[in-house]
């Protein structure tokens, strides 16, 4: 589907969420990792910070705010490339995530076809 990229942090407090992706992420032959804290995150991705070819990040975390989590691992690798997720938004705010490429976004709750189409376009997009 995407180019053979198929390694997947899933990023989100929610473990309903985070089973869900799961699921959805192996039917479309991913390997997922997950991570249900933003300092655990953090963690994870800067053991081998080129090795996710996508992180799904939940914007609204309890304990390190998505902006702030998404910052750390552009330090880390700065091409990751990242899939934003929320059942609550502000447009102005992510307009400023995103402005800075290697992103998208999509509104939980979400279906297959929806997350399929969005990474579709991150991992297949040139930067």
């Amino acid at each position: 589907m995407v180019n053979g990229l198929k390694t997947v942090l899933v990023i989100d407090d929610d473990t309903g969420f985070q089973k869900s992706y799961s699921e959805m992420l192996k039917m479309m032959d991913f390997t997922v990792s997950v991570a249900d804290t933003g300092e655990q995150a953090v963690e994870i991705f800067s053991r081998s910070p080129d090795y996710f070819d996508l992180v799904i990040l939940d914007l609204l975390m309890p304990d390190i705010d998505g902006s702030e989590i998404h910052e750390l691992l552009k330090i880390k690798n700065p091409d990751v490339r990242i899939l934003f997720t929320s059942g609550v938004f502000d447009f102005d705010y992510l307009g400023e995530i995103l402005r800075y490429g290697n992103n998208g976004f999509v509104i939980k709750p979400f279906n297959y076809g929806q997350l399929q189409r969005e990474i579709y376009k991150i991992l297949n997009h040139t930067f």
